[in-house]
C-alpha cells in the first residue's frame, strides 16, 4: 500500500511538472469564453477568468507569460518592455472592436486589419459573452480603455451585442477621448429573436446577457439612454443589414432583417448616420460593404459623403403592443 501512495504521488508529481512544461511551449486558446480582457497594450493583453478571479498575461501568440494578481501581470509586461527596448504603445488613433453574443475577438480579425491598412491601430477586444451580464462587460470595456496611453483619439466599433456594452459603457461616464463609436447589426431596441426564444423557456441557459437582449422593460435598452449622443457628446453611427427586396433573411421575425436583428431595432437617436447594406448578421464586420463604411465614418463621420448622411433625430413607436421604431427623418436605400 505504500509503494502504491508513492507511485501515486510521484505521479501527481510528474503531471504537474509536465502540464507546467506544457504551458512554457504551448499557447492558450486566448481565453474565448471564460476569460475577459482588462488591459491591453499592442497585441499583449491581461486578462480575468470571471469565475475564479485570476489574471494572466498573454503575448502575441497567446502564450501565458505571467500569472497571479493583476498587479503581477502589469510588473511582469512592465519589465517585459525595458526587455524589448522599452517598447512604446501605438501611437495616432485607435480603435476598439468589440464582437456579439457567442462569437469572440476573431470574429472582429478581418475588419480591425482592413482599419491598420487605412492607417488606424485597432485592438480586438475578447469578453466571455455567455458568461455575465452585459454590465460587467461594460466595466471591464472601462478598465480597458483607462489603461490605454496617451491622448490620441479613441473609437469603438460594436458588433450586434458589442454595441449594448458600448451603450452600457457611456452610462458608467465615458473617457474624453472616446469621439466616434459605430454600431453593427446591434438591436438597439431590443432582438426580437431573444423574445422568440424567451418563450420558449430556454433563455436563461444561454447566460445572463442573452437575457439581456428581450426588447421592453425586461430589457437592458430600456435602462440606457435613449439619445447618448446629447448626453454624453459622442458621435455614433449606425449599420444595418437587410435581406434581398427589403423581405428579410428570416420569417420568424417582422420586416426587413438580418437573419437575427431587425433593420427597424438597430435604429438609435441621435445618431449622426445610418447605413443598409445587405448581408446577413454574423458575417457583418467581414463584408466588404461594411469595412469601408466603419473606416470612413471613424475618420470623417459619414458613411457615405457628407451630403448623403442619414442622421436619426428621434423614434416614434407604433405597431403591435407599441414596439416597432418608426423614425424621423429616415429614407435609407440599400447599398
Amino acid at each position: 500500500m505504500r509503494m502504491n501512495s508513492d507511485f501515486s504521488a510521484i505521479s501527481r508529481m510528474g503531471l504537474q511538472s509536465l502540464s507546467h512544461s506544457l504551458k512554457d511551449w504551448m499557447p492558450t486558446l486566448g481565453g474565448l469564453q471564460h476569460w475577459a480582457d482588462v488591459y491591453l497594450f499592442r497585441d499583449w493583453r491581461i486578462q480575468i477568468h470571471v469565475h475564479s478571479g485570476r489574471y494572466r498575461l498573454l503575448d502575441s501568440w497567446n502564450f501565458e507569460r505571467a500569472h497571479g494578481s493583476y498587479d503581477d501581470c502589469r510588473r511582469a509586461l512592465d519589465q517585459i518592455r525595458v526587455d524589448q527596448g522599452h517598447l512604446e504603445e501605438f501611437a495616432g488613433t485607435r480603435v476598439i472592436t468589440l464582437h456579439g453574443l457567442i462569437r469572440t475577438r476573431r470574429s472582429m480579425d478581418v475588419l480591425a486589419r482592413h482599419l491598420r491598412q487605412h492607417g488606424m491601430s485597432s485592438y480586438t477586444v475578447g469578453y466571455p459573452s455567455l458568461q455575465i451580464a452585459i454590465g460587467s462587460h461594460a466595466r471591464h470595456l472601462q478598465q480597458i480603455i483607462n489603461g490605454i496611453e496617451g491622448n490620441d483619439p479613441i473609437h469603438i466599433v460594436g458588433h450586434s451585442m458589442g454595441g449594448l456594452v458600448t451603450r452600457a459603457y457611456l452610462e458608467l461616464g465615458p473617457d474624453p477621448r472616446i469621439k466616434r463609436i459605430v454600431m453593427i447589426g446591434t438591436p438597439n431596441q431590443g432582438a426580437e429573436k431573444a423574445t422568440l426564444v424567451q418563450r420558449t423557456g430556454l433563455l436563461p441557459f444561454v447566460g445572463p446577457s442573452a437575457c439581456q437582449l428581450v426588447p421592453g422593460e425586461g430589457g437592458i435598452v430600456h435602462q440606457l439612454a435613449s439619445n447618448p449622443t446629447s448626453l454624453y457628446g459622442v458621435e455614433i453611427g449606425i449599420i444595418a443589414a437587410g435581406g434581398p427586396a427589403g423581405r428579410g433573411y428570416t420569417n420568424l421575425i417582422p420586416c426587413d432583417n438580418d437573419g437575427v436583428v431587425t433593420v427597424a431595432s438597430t435604429m438609435l437617436a441621435g445618431a449622426a448616420d445610418f447605413h443598409l447594406v445587405r448581408g446577413m448578421h454574423t458575417f457583418m464586420p467581414s463584408l466588404l460593404s461594411v469595412r469601408v463604411a466603419t473606416e470612413r465614418f471613424l475618420r470623417y463621420g459619414y458613411f457615405r459623403t457628407e451630403s448623403d448622411r442619414h442622421p436619426i433625430d428621434s423614434i416614434r413607436w407604433v405597431g403591435q403592443e407599441g414596439r416597432r421604431p418608426v423614425v424621423l427623418p429616415l429614407n435609407p436605400t440599400l447599398h
